[in-house]
């Protein structure tokens, strides 16, 4: 069975669709020097461009590093992933993991050494207590440092930078800023699933970031770009697709990568168990089929936001699409305005292009009109 549709994790090469203006610009971006910070909602497709923005300077010579701050549970693991990305550029990713698993061992390889040689504080890492505020200083030099040894210039990705807070991260973000603003041989490249995260951060005077990257929002794909796509994604694999079933599917994602795709990978299946072409009524099926997957997390997230009426008010407002929220009849009842923020700030809603609010998981919107009203 093909792996037609990848869901769930990056994506690269091939298989991603409708990037190519995004990718070029960050690109032209990092390469210039100026770092840049990617922002859009969860599961839009912000890791998937920046890993293949460093795929690609990679074969340009460049040194490339990713570090998830979500999938690092404390600091000293943070400062840990940092040190290895950088190493990787060498193939030396192992040095760190060497030295834990016994110190004298580690030392006695050549090339561990040479490292040590130079960054001697490197072996803490070994020491049960060792200061993790020490390491993580250190950790985020050291990027500079390698790149400048041996002449060369890096390109850092950090996700999920707003999840910095779990590390009191007020204090230690400062020190990032504070390290980063001094290094000529690092760029860095930042994404952050909330756009109330990216704007606290980057774009408020009193964000720690101020004016420090350039930000580059990450939306929904061009359906024409992404229809294509499609289509030749199931031609690979000599599949029968109706034009209306690939117009519905992007009529309901409204773009959205991981829900087109996984929308695709069910009729995929579908096309398979049935022998059928893949019609209006597959998709119809599919659907069924993707709100049966992803409702533990809808049921879980609507459960919280039926915490707070004002909220559920406004969202079923916008689910039955009655117009301007802004209405009498409305306002008599709640604080639309700060309902509005609230909804914001979670990542539920955004405003677009025609200053109308939207959901923005159009599946989640699905999921409440068919589990809900």
């Amino acid at each position: 069975m093909e792996r037609l549709f990848p869901t769930g994790v990056p994506v690269l090469g091939k298989d991603l669709a409708g990037r190519h203006k995004e990718k070029e610009r960050v690109k032209q971006l990092l390469k210039s020097g100026q770092s840049v910070v990617l922002f859009g909602p969860r599961r839009i497709g912000k890791t998937s461009l920046a890993l293949t923005v460093l795929d690609e300077l990679k074969k340009e010579k460049f040194f490339v590093g990713h570090v998830d701050v979500f999938e690092s549970a404390t600091l000293p693991i943070f400062s840990q992933r940092m040190v290895e990305t950088v190493l990787a550029n060498k193939k030396l990713a192992k040095t760190i993991r060497a030295l834990k698993d016994g110190l004298s061992t580690a030392i006695s390889k050549i090339e561990i050494k040479n490292v040590v040689n130079d960054f001697e504080w490197i072996l803490k890492f070994a020491e049960k207590d060792a200061e993790a505020y020490d390491l993580f200083s250190n950790a985020l030099d050291f990027p500079e440092q390698f790149a400048k040894k041996h002449r060369r210039h890096m390109v850092l990705f950090i996700d999920e930078i707003g999840d910095i807070d779990k590390f009191n991260g007020t204090e230690f973000i400062k020190l990032m800023r504070s390290k980063f603003q001094l290094h000529s041989h690092v760029t860095y490249l930042f994404a952050g699933s909330h756009e109330s995260v990216v704007k606290n951060v980057f774009i408020k005077k009193s964000g720690v970031f101020y004016r420090f990257a350039q930000l580059c929002g990450v939306a929904a794909i061009e359906k024409v770009s992404f229809k294509a796509f499609l289509k030749n994604k199931f031609k690979e694999v000599n599949l029968d697709v109706r034009e209306t079933a690939l117009d519905a599917v992007l009529e309901l994602t409204e773009g959205h990568p991981y829900y087109t795709q996984l929308l695709c990978r069910e009729l995929y299946f579908y096309a398979l168990s049935k022998g059928k072409p893949i019609d209006s009524e597959a998709v119809e099926i599919a659907i069924d089929e993707v709100i049966r997957i992803e409702e533990l997390y809808f049921s879980t997230l609507w459960e919280e936001v039926s915490k707070n009426s004002a909220q559920v008010t406004v969202l079923l407002a916008i689910v039955e699409n009655r117009g301007s929220l802004f209405h009498s009849d409305l306002k008599k009842k709640i604080n639309v305005t700060r309902t509005l923020t609230q909804l914001k700030k979670r990542g539920i809603v955004e405003k677009n292009e025609n200053n109308r609010y939207e959901f923005t998981d159009p599946l989640f919107k699905e999921y409440i009109k068919v589990r809900l009203l």
